[in-house]
């Protein structure tokens, strides 16, 4: 297996438009698929064992759907160990029992916005699954969105600020943001104050964006979610692939681990 190890740390111009569907069911659901996702980053290219401090074998493994563990058969101090870990370890497959494979499909169909009935068809899937890693996606974003926060408006910037309904709030009270100028429109006169050129025309057609984009029974359990897709999507809409971009969110959040955080007994 070291040619795998060693085109994956070379070759890091992985993506490209070609990474699509087509592309993800051409990949057969064992060393291709692996190879595929080792490349990308979303599983580690190498893995230190717990025991020796030393750099684990890729073992290849036919009883497994991944197709390879880490692996390290040594002694230390005359003592044998022999320590077995996951590809996943770390990564965003590891609590999941599909497919590496099965899982791009997942993520992609969500990527691509296919509706639920489409996905079920298409991954031969039931709607709690499908269901189950759309909200995995969305995790995604919303881990992204925090991370990536920042301070919104400056000094002489303008900042859009609008209430849109998306349930109903307690007692019916707003907030009002301190420690800025609070310029006002009274749309039954205009929608743009002739005078300070404010206006709130941006921020409604984005409410109005968001509201499509979430079915009227996740308004309020799942709102964060739908909030946080939007944005990426709204972030993202000029990448030339979108799953390619979406799959480097995941890395940003799903780290794979090189080395097990803690010490642990060898299985």
């Amino acid at each position: 297996m070291g040619n795998v190890r060693g085109k994956c740390e070379n070759d890091v111009m992985w993506y490209d438009e070609n990474v699509n569907l087509r592309y993800l069911y051409g990949l057969d659901k064992g060393k291709e698929t692996f190879e595929f996702c080792m490349k990308a980053g979303l599983i580690a290219n190498r893995y230190e064992c717990c025991k020796c401090g030393k750099e684990m074998k890729l073992v290849e493994r036919h009883d497994i759907s991944d197709g390879f563990e880490w692996r390290c058969k040594s002694k230390v101090k005359g003592q044998m160990h022999d320590v077995k870990r996951s590809v996943r370890k770390g990564s965003f497959f590891e609590l999941s029992r599909m497919t590496m494979n099965e899982i791009l499909v997942q993520v992609y169909l969500w990527v691509s916005q296919s509706k639920v009935a489409f996905n079920m068809k298409e991954s031969k899937c039931s709607s709690k699954t499908v269901c189950d890693f759309r909200s995995y996606c969305r995790e995604i974003c919303v881990v992204e969105m925090i991370e990536s926060s920042m301070i919104v408006g400056g000094s002489g910037v303008i900042v859009e600020i609008d209430e849109s309904k998306f349930g109903n709030r307690k007692f019916h009270w707003g907030k009002r943001v301190e420690g800025f100028v609070h310029l006002k429109v009274n749309h039954s006169v205009s929608f743009k104050d002739t005078d300070t050129d404010a206006h709130t025309n941006t921020i409604e057609g984005t409410w109005g964006a968001v509201k499509r984009g979430i079915p009227a029974s996740k308004a309020k359990c799942q709102l964060d979610y739908y909030l946080a897709e939007y944005v990426w999507r709204k972030k993202n809409k000029h990448m030339c692939n979108k799953f390619t971009a979406f799959i480097d969110s995941i890395i940003r959040v799903y780290p794979p681990l090189t080395a097990d955080k803690e010490p642990e007994e060898a299985e």
